[in-house]
């Protein structure tokens, strides 16, 4: 039963459902702006659908309204959520087009529940507010914090996993109007129930792989920062040791300078003191870059090179904005700083080096870090393997060059191993 006779309800029953389909949308959307600003947009928004919904039956016909609702309804829902999210743009599309394709399959099973008891007005709009309520509150519960923990994919991948729901999407709508109304059309029904299973099990695995991605992505990032948290340990330590053996040693300086002072060796107390200076002075602590993730990641490793006597030049120029996570930031210069630390000590050479340029400019972020190395170094495809277990994270490294669209290359020449990469900033900044 389509109520195709009575403009009004129909315009009551289009704003039902688009309120319902917009509810399921912000179940699984962060909202960034103040309640009465979403309020003021959802409203206007709605009162373009009660028009636009009593217009289209009264002149055109039901069937005209579906077959249009995609242009003329869901597209300004996508545009007015997206102008609420906080998502980034194909994620909010991904989103959206999901909860559109969930919906038409929702309120087709509305219409043919009603029609099968036979139903006035009163039990279909019944119907449809339980059925939706039920959907956003499920939702609501179940999904909105599983979907927020996919943020950590980046646009990139959001545009090519945006196909399935709009497929799913085009493809509900062409079946369910053409030739005719499903419900006059019971092949038409039993198409539609077939892509809504297939619809199920496309995105229960796609979830579930996303889900597994982003659960190793974790496990691997902590693996990374308990060793960057070790190692920042073990520095810290020796800084206790050594506090303990300034504080010894001094008492001996202050002894020496007090019988210089005594005989009157100016000269020589001159001298104790100057040494005195220079020796206790040095502060392995120097700010290195603007951005503190890459300053940090960056000294931990330096101080690292120093007390295994390598030697260390860094240059890097980068602002605290890049629009690069600092979980990528660790993944890429953390792995690569380890790399490059290790490789000295596999060279098995007397002098060893790193050398370490980052510079951003012009919306891209270059990173080359050239070390010491052994000449043995292998290659597949460009990147270097795992020979024993260590100091590689070439994995991590390449997934997250790939989430900037960004590129990278590994070469050995002269007896370095040079890592090139080069990020791209996001649009946004």
């Amino acid at each position: 039963m389509t109520f195709e006779d009575d403009a009004f309800y129909f315009m009551i029953k289009s704003l039902l459902i688009v309120i319902g389909t917009m509810g399921m949308m912000t179940s699984c959307t962060k909202i960034k702006y103040s309640a009465k600003k979403t309020v003021q947009v959802l409203g206007l928004y709605l009162l373009w659908v009660a028009g636009w919904s009593w217009c289209m039956v009264e002149f055109f016909g039901v069937l005209m309204l579906i077959r249009l609702c995609i242009p003329a309804i869901s597209l300004p829902a996508m545009a007015a959520l997206y102008f609420l999210s906080e998502y980034s743009p194909w994620q909010a599309v991904f989103n959206y087009a999901m909860q559109i394709s969930i919906s038409l399959i929702l309120c087709m099973t509305q219409t043919v529940v009603l029609t099968m008891l036979g139903g006035g007005k009163i039990m279909d709009f019944l119907i449809r507010l339980f059925s939706f309520s039920v959907f956003v509150a499920a939702e609501w519960k179940f999904l909105r914090k599983r979907f927020a923990l996919l943020d950590y994919l980046p646009d990139k991948s959001w545009r090519s996993l945006t196909l399935v729901p709009v497929s799913f999407m085009l493809l509900i709508v062409l079946i369910g109007t053409y030739p005719v109304h499903f419900i006059e059309s019971r092949q038409s029904i039993i198409y539609l129930y077939a892509i809504a299973v297939i619809m199920v099990i496309v995105y229960i695995t796609l979830f579930r792989n996303l889900f597994h991605q982003y659960k190793l992505q974790l496990m691997e990032l902590t693996e990374i920062n308990n060793h960057m948290l070790k190692r920042e340990l073990v520095l810290m330590q020796k800084q206790v040791d050594d506090t303990k053996r300034f504080r010894h040693d001094l008492r001996h300086h202050n002894r020496i300078a007090a019988e210089y002072a005594r005989k009157g060796e100016i000269d020589k107390l001159l001298e104790c003191l100057e040494q005195s200076e220079k020796e206790y002075s040095e502060d392995d602590s120097v700010k290195i870059c603007e951005n503190i993730t890459v300053n940090n990641i960056l000294e931990i490793y330096a101080r690292e090179a120093r007390q295994e006597g390598i030697q260390i030049n860094i240059s890097a120029v980068v602002g605290t904005e890049t629009g690069i996570r600092d979980t990528d930031f660790i993944a890429i210069l953390g792995n690569a700083m380890e790399n490059a630390v290790h490789g000295c000590g596999q060279s098995k050479k007397e002098t060893c080096r790193i050398l370490v340029h980052i510079r951003q400019k012009s919306g891209k972020v270059a990173i080359r870090i050239s070390n010491t190395c052994s000449p043995e170094v292998e290659f597949k495809k460009g990147i270097p393997v795992r020979k024993n277990g260590k100091g590689i994270g070439m994995e991590s490294i390449m997934r997250s060059v790939k989430c900037y669209d960004g590129e990278a290359d590994f070469k050995v020449e002269n007896e370095e191993f040079i890592a090139r990469i080069l990020l791209k900033q996001p649009k946004e900044l």
